[in-house]
């Protein structure tokens, strides 16, 4: 990530190196002095990524490639797959979200008296590179987490909805509305939690989609940690205008809540279709 500017640059990559050639002693009787590490392999991304840039990718291949091959002779082939995952700008500066992640959902419930409708959103994925927070948090005996006070918010948004009627319904312009609700809130709210942003964003669906009675938002905290500092990098690149992140697998908090508004509570609670899709793992 390039923070240089006020409009920052985000790359996100998937890279596999493979490394081929004289390595039979590894394997034959334990020898191991020809081996580079695959810890060594995966760190060597991360610090030429903050030396000179991702991009091009191309470029950034045949850097790693070079950088392998020269120190390490019994290297015969060094193969480095590299996968670029789109991300399409939000706004002008630091704001961005997933291309092609979200998915559109539908549960229906249909009876002989009628039916409903809960209409929703499945893994639409949101990054603000700054303007989120999150500190003074309780901390008991177990707390590790550092408090950040700028840090990349990150997360993957499910959200589900009912409206007050199904009467005279424009399906796709309601989705497109709630799903831009959910985008813009995101991006203009400087987040102090998670939880702040999703109310913010429940109560944006509201006000721009005034026939949705209730939505439930389930934000996934995905972090993303500074490479070089978690790999104790530090010393092998200082102050560059790259910025390199690893986007965790680690257990992650999913944060949840539901905006209602106040003269439609007891007809969303009771709607069949948004019952069973609360209940549903889609």
């Amino acid at each position: 990530m390039d923070r240089t500017d006020d409009q920052h640059r985000l790359t996100d990559l998937t890279v596999h190196v493979a490394l081929s050639g004289a390595f039979e002693g590894a394997y034959r009787s334990g020898e191991n002095t020809t081996l580079l590490p695959t810890d060594s392999q995966k760190n060597a991304v991360y610090a030429l990524a903050a030396e000179r840039g991702p991009e091009p990718v191309e470029e950034f291949g045949l850097a790693l490639g070079r950088h392998f091959l020269a120190g390490n002779p019994e290297v015969e082939c060094a193969q480095v797959h590299l996968v670029q995952h789109a991300w399409n700008r939000l706004g002008e500066r630091h704001s961005f979200t997933a291309a092609e992640s979200a998915r559109r959902t539908a549960t229906v419930s249909a009876t002989r008296s009628g039916a409903s409708v809960c209409a929703g959103i499945d893994g639409l994925m949101l990054l603000n590179t700054t303007g989120s927070e999150f500190r003074g948090f309780r901390r008991d005996r177990y707390t590790t987490l550092p408090e950040a006070s700028d840090r990349i918010l990150a997360s993957r948004v499910r959200a589900r909805w009912v409206r007050r009627s199904l009467d005279g319904t424009d399906w796709d312009d309601e989705y497109a509305t709630a799903r831009e609700s959910m985008t813009s809130a995101f991006v203009d709210t400087y987040s102090t939690s998670l939880q702040q942003t999703l109310l913010v964003m429940g109560e944006r669906v509201l006000t721009d989609c005034p026939d949705i009675a209730r939505v439930h938002l389930s934000l996934s905290n995905v972090h993303h940690l500074p490479a070089l500092s978690l790999y104790g990098l530090q010393g092998v690149v200082e102050e560059k205008a790259q910025r390199v992140y690893v986007a965790s697998a680690q257990p992650h908090g999913v944060i949840e809540g539901t905006v209602t508004r106040n003269d439609t509570d007891g007809m969303a609670a009771s709607d069949p279709a948004w019952t069973a899709a609360e209940g549903w793992p889609w």
